[in-house]
């Protein structure tokens, strides 16, 4: 258990003296130290560990109730609320992703570690290998090397007659290359965004916090 797993209420309690644990003396040091409990689940609990609240469906929510849309955690700010989260009149972003630090600090570009983060960040389903994930990666295989011109002969590929000692790309074989490709289930896909382009970025958002440098890829749907 946490050092930070602290019950407010029993606090509550104990900080009166034995003659004032009436109800109404209890509920009034609680109302009290009622926002340190909010800033101690939000830091300790949610955002460390991770949240489990429900993701968003159209409904009517109460005041203060906490849903995950996309990848952030809302808290309503009105009662009978049936607006889309996004509406600032009415939520508040409560936490901007709704994975606890413990867990986003271990991912990493290897392929099996991203195939699971990006599984949970989609809330699609992530499968050991050989089984495939909803969501997963597929490294590309090199293709002919590229002719190479350099300034110096070392730094140069060598012509013959009738060929060279390496591929020469032209306007119709140059085609241009990723090293892996990331396969997204189209129903996935469409409910990203109803815009075409931030679907993309929506995926490349998330995946380029952990990519290596330099390292390219394709996303495509199935």
């Amino acid at each position: 258990m946490s050092i930070y797993n602290i019950n407010y209420l029993q606090k509550a309690i104990e900080m009166l003296p034995p003659d004032k644990r009436g109800t109404k003396f209890i509920k009034w040091v609680y109302a009290l130290i009622k926002p340190v409990e909010y800033d101690n689940t939000k830091l300790f609990t949610d955002y460390k560990i991770g949240d489990n609240y429900p993701n968003y469906v159209a409904g009517s929510y109460s005041k203060f109730q906490r849903v995950i849309y996309g990848q952030s955690v809302y808290e309503s700010l009105a009662d009978s609320n049936t607006v889309l989260p996004t509406d600032t009149d009415f939520w508040r972003v409560y936490q901007n992703n709704f994975i606890g630090v413990d867990e986003r600090v271990k991912y990493n570009h290897v392929k099996l570690t991203l195939e699971w983060a990006i599984n949970k960040r989609f809330g699609t389903t992530f499968r050991q290998p050989p089984l495939i994930s909803d969501i997963y990666f597929v490294t590309n295989v090199v293709p002919n090397p590229p002719f190479l011109v350099g300034g110096i002969e070392e730094n140069s590929s060598i012509v013959y007659a009738n060929g060279s000692e390496q591929f020469i790309i032209d306007a119709y074989s140059f085609t241009g290359y990723y090293n892996f490709s990331i396969y997204v289930p189209v129903a996935v896909w469409t409910a990203l965004s109803t815009v075409t382009s931030a679907r993309d970025t929506i995926i490349r958002n998330f995946v380029d916090l952990y990519n290596t440098a330099g390292i390219t890829y394709n996303i495509i749907t199935y």
